[in-house]
């Protein structure tokens, strides 16, 4: 899972992105709560919600 989610990273800065993304995905999580909500777009399996924005 982790090295199907690395073949679209482009920095190594996403590395720890997709780490996460997957270890969450392999728990069958599907949601984030993260102030770096544009950080994990392109995982779109994961619901992320930015707990300091209203709405």
């Amino acid at each position: 899972m982790l090295v199907g989610l690395l073949k679209s990273v482009t920095t190594r800065k996403k590395i720890f992105d997709a780490a996460l993304a997957a270890t969450l995905k392999g728990h069958g999580i599907s949601g984030l709560y993260t102030v770096n909500t544009k950080d994990f777009e392109e995982f779109t399996f994961l619901e992320t919600k930015n707990p300091l924005e209203h709405g």
